[in-house]
């Protein structure tokens, strides 16, 4: 009976034992201190193993629950969770530890210093195999903690990652060379390896010992190019490819090519008879009409008190005096053209004059402005009025006749105003446009001009034109009286030529920055009178289009005479347009919809708008000019704030 109840006894406190014991993981931090900046092995690791060190630290986060000292193993493992040892560190060999923690320890490293751990100290990796693996170089150690009948043990582990790889990649396989102007375009195919980082394209003169490099960063890549490079040399080219390892493939296939004088956009227009001479002109003499002209003058002024102190001021007074004679000339004897430059001149002008203000004349010109607002202010509601008073009979005889079958309409128009006024408060004063089409400059319409320059580089495609606008209402009335200004960019992509006319693998850019000044009339009586969404309007303006073409290599085109003349493809040109076009107010198709974006965006009218615009963009006829201008459809969204 005695030697039954101890047998229950045991039995009990065993199966107590095991139910209360429980495994705690706890994760340490670790870095890979050694190899520094890199966390791979690789075959120039492999070529000098009793250099190659390494070592890691680590650092507990929590608070050490052990108590004495604590051996911990070094070891290469599967994956950070360290749970076995792949390859053994230190004690390969079955003989001592391979680090003491002792008790109350929160950091370290190993080896500790003083010591070190080589590649070579490593049995188990291989360098002379073909091995590509992600191993994690790991510490641990385990406590085991006494409760009662219970057994709590903690695992302390962590790794970091560590590579090795002994495997070249696959050499590419070069597929073509396309020659260009002072470059070679270089295609080729990638090998199977998953893991390529990097391209690199070797090339030197035919019958030297060169190795020029360029460094293609992006493995996803199949062709690059080569620049700096002299027309009329042969040049042997290959590549190589390098993995995340930073180990580097065998040599691929070797060809050849040979650089030659291409023409892009530019080259082409103005071998073709192009008069255009690129930049950006503002010539006050000329617009002014007199050296002496007070406004000419303070222009002068500004040049010597603002620009030519900087460097950038220099550099564009220079551009002023090398191009601005050409402006002056297109503009002297025309009067309405020196009125359009004076007029694209005044806020220049003006900003000359305000430099020179003190403060006194500065506050005493804010307290005009401010007087002559509210005069203006105050002249606009008398003439609004006055206009109401006289328009109203005009409409009454004009709309009695239709006033039996536009009732039901035109209450409902009449609701949906008095809606407008409760959530506005106020009428809108702003409109923000975005506006797009597809536009291709008349280029080629050029007089003198041999041939079609820009179809032949470009094709005959239009390309889509984004504008950005923002009008400012002046006037509202009897329709809508704003005036704005608008922001746009339009590009065009194409293949260079050969002198014999055929395309090459060199990209030629035309880009056009149009900038518009304008004003309009919005005419909205079809929704007051008869709650027809529907507002036809008329604009027009000045405009200024900055272009520059880049040649085949993405620098900024150039063109030689032969005199020793160079010319930089990149100038502005002045012209004007005239736009007419319809708006469908959105707001009418959901009023409640309308209502909560004014409420939360301060949003209080949109319009989706279609507009057919005329612009001539030739420096307004001086014969010397591009023409950029075109009729286009343009499409858009407005709204008014």
């Amino acid at each position: 009976m005695k030697r039954r109840v101890i047998l229950v006894f045991l039995s009990t406190t065993m199966l107590a034992t095991a139910v209360g014991a429980t495994d705690y993981q706890v994760e340490l931090s670790v870095e890979l201190v050694k190899p520094a900046n890199r966390d791979y092995l690789n075959i120039e690791s492999c070529q000098a193993p009793g250099e190659e060190e390494l070592q890691l630290s680590w650092s507990l986060d929590s608070s050490p629950l052990w108590v004495g000292a604590q051996d911990g193993d070094i070891f290469l493992a599967a994956d950070d969770t360290c749970s076995s040892a792949l390859v053994e560190i230190g004690k390969s060999a079955s003989e001592g530890l391979d680090v003491s923690i002792s008790e109350g320890q929160t950091s370290g490293q190993y080896p500790e210093t003083g010591d070190t751990l080589l590649l070579s100290d490593v049995v188990g990796l291989d360098c002379n195999g073909s091995e590509e693996r992600d191993y994690y170089l790991c510490i641990r150690w385990e406590y085991e903690e006494q409760v009662g009948i219970y057994s709590n043990k903690y695992i302390y582990r962590g790794g970091a990652l560590l590579r090795f790889d002994v495997k070249r990649p696959e050499a590419p396989l070069l597929s073509s060379i396309s020659p260009g102007e002072s470059n070679l375009r270089v295609s080729w195919e990638t090998p199977a390896d998953d893991d390529i980082d990097d391209y690199i394209i070797h090339y030197r003169p035919e019958g030297t010992q060169e190795d020029n490099q360029v460094v293609v960063t992006d493995a996803a890549l199949t062709s690059a190019q080569v620049t700096g490079l002299e027309n009329g040399v042969t040049y042997e080219v290959w590549m190589t490819a390098v993995d995340l390892a930073s180990n580097e493939s065998d040599p691929s296939n070797l060809l050849t090519g040979m650089p030659e004088p291409v023409k892009d956009f530019w080259e082409s227009y103005r071998d073709a008879g192009g008069s255009e001479d690129g930049g950006f002109c503002f010539v006050a003499t000329a617009a002014w009409g007199s050296y002496a002209s007070p406004w000419v003058k303070e222009l002068r002024g500004l040049r010597d008190r603002v620009l030519l102190p900087s460097t950038a001021g220099r550099h564009l007074v220079s551009a002023y005096y090398r191009y601005g004679p050409r402006w002056a000339r297109a503009i002297r004897g025309s009067e309405p053209h020196r009125a359009v430059a004076r007029l694209a001149l005044a806020p220049l002008a003006g900003l000359a004059v305000a430099s020179r203000l003190g403060p006194l004349e500065w506050l005493l010109l804010g307290l005009a402005g401010v007087l002559v607002l509210a005069l203006l202010g105050l002249g606009l509601g008398r003439l609004r009025r006055l206009l109401g008073q006289r328009t109203s009979t005009l409409v009454l005889l004009l709309t009695v006749g239709l006033a039996g079958l536009s009732a039901p309409a035109a209450r409902a128009a009449e609701s949906d105003t008095a809606q407008v006024e409760e959530l506005s408060g106020v009428p809108p004063r702003f409109q923000f446009e975005l506006r797009f089409g597809f536009y291709r400059p008349r280029v080629d319409s050029e007089d003198g001009l041999n041939g079609q320059p820009f179809k032949e580089i470009f094709g005959g495609d239009s390309e889509l034109l984004f504008e950005l606008g923002l009008d400012y209402q002046i006037w509202r009335g009897f329709g809508v009286v704003y005036a704005g200004a608008s922001l746009g960019f339009v590009q065009y992509l194409g293949k260079a030529l050969t002198s014999t006319g055929e395309k090459t693998a060199d990209t030629t850019v035309f880009n056009l920055l149009p900038l518009r000044l304008g004003a309009g009339y919005a005419f909205d009586k079809f929704w007051d009178w008869w709650g027809v969404p529907l507002l036809p309007y008329v604009e027009g303006g000045l405009d200024y289009y900055i272009w520059w073409v880049l040649d085949g290599v993405g620098d900024v085109a150039s063109w030689d005479d032969g005199q020793g003349n160079s010319r930089s493809a990149r100038g502005g040109i002045f012209g004007g347009h005239l736009s007419v076009g319809m708006k469908l107010l959105l707001d009418a198709l959901d009023r409640e919809a309308a209502g909560n974006l004014e409420a939360q965006t301060g949003v209080k009218n949109s319009f989706l708008f279609v507009e057919y615009s005329w612009s001539w963009i030739d420096g307004f006829g001086s014969g010397d000019h591009m023409n950029l201008g075109d009729d286009t459809i343009m499409f858009g969204l407005a709204m008014e704030f």
